[in-house]
């Protein structure tokens, strides 16, 4: 793993970590380092559709399980209970999710485990 995706590996670590905390939210690939770093366009703005053309190459978590996309890890399943359960104001909007109950705090703790799991030995 080269310096910049260990340095966005660890950001993405951090940012799970003040989930798991309660101080942070997750906004998807609008504040994941990884997805900053493996999906911005020529102009350097995060594209969170880009995975669907640049398979999210090179990034730590594609590599792990096999095809682009956090969908089937363990970010899908947070994100998924998040929308599921967290009272919805307006179902449109989309909501920076945040631990919010006990199970909430789960998930959020086996996504940051996950990335720590991804860190080179």
């Amino acid at each position: 793993m080269d310096k910049e995706t260990a340095e966005a590996l660890e950001g993405s670590i951090k940012k799970w970590e003040r989930i798991v905390e309660g101080s942070g939210v997750d906004q998807g690939a609008r504040n994941c380092p990884l997805c900053y770093l493996f999906l911005s366009d020529y102009k350097g703005r995060c594209n969170p559709m880009s995975w669907l053309i640049e398979e999210c190459v090179g990034c730590p978590v594609a590599e792990k399980i096999g095809y682009p996309g956090c969908a089937n890890t363990p970010y899908g399943n947070f994100r998924q209970y998040f929308n599921e359960y967290y009272p919805a104001v307006n179902h449109y909007t989309y909501k920076d999710a945040h631990v919010f109950d006990q199970e909430s705090k789960r998930l959020a703790m086996v996504e940051f485990e996950f990335l720590k799991s991804l860190r080179e030995q």
